[in-house]
């Protein structure tokens, strides 16, 4: 198969004309979306999902509908990868698929337990706040591990 032989709308119309469930469905497809991938390999910018998680927490808890707030979140997300992500779990959730579904298909954007403290199907303004603490905590462990050396 080529790169070219599929665009992303026709992999995901094929998804749905299965009749499979999703996640059977996109396991399958999934090389092929990654054919399509133009950030194959590249991970989104830790920060750039820290203030991603914060601002989320921030909005739900202002009583913003989950999915409001992440289409809102697009526009001022400035990572292409992180972007292209949030791109793909809007069009999936529009499309009747699971959030936490969508979200694994994009490892590199969305980190961790993201995923699964949204399936849990919880309180998602106190995971969204705790998983920002842990992420900040992780950053902070990285930059103590590689401290930058000025030139």
């Amino acid at each position: 198969m080529t790169k070219n032989s599929y665009s992303k709308a026709a992999i995901r119309a094929r998804m749905d004309a299965t009749g499979e469930p999703y996640s059977v469905a996109a396991r399958a497809l999934k090389q092929e979306l990654e054919l399509l991938d133009p950030f194959e390999g590249a991970k989104a910018d830790f920060g750039e999902l820290i203030l991603f998680t914060e601002r989320l927490a921030v909005m739900l808890s202002s009583g913003v509908t989950f999915m409001t707030a992440v289409k809102a979140l697009k526009i001022h997300t400035e990572d292409p990868v992180l972007r292209e992500a949030i791109e793909l779990l809007v069009e999936g959730f529009e499309n009747g698929h699971g959030v936490a579904e969508v979200m694994r298909l994009r490892p590199n954007a969305f980190r961790g337990i993201m995923p699964e403290i949204l399936e849990s199907g919880g309180d998602y303004y106190n995971g969204m706040l705790s998983l920002s603490k842990l992420y900040r905590v992780e950053l902070e462990m990285e930059q103590r591990r590689f401290p930058q050396i000025p030139l």
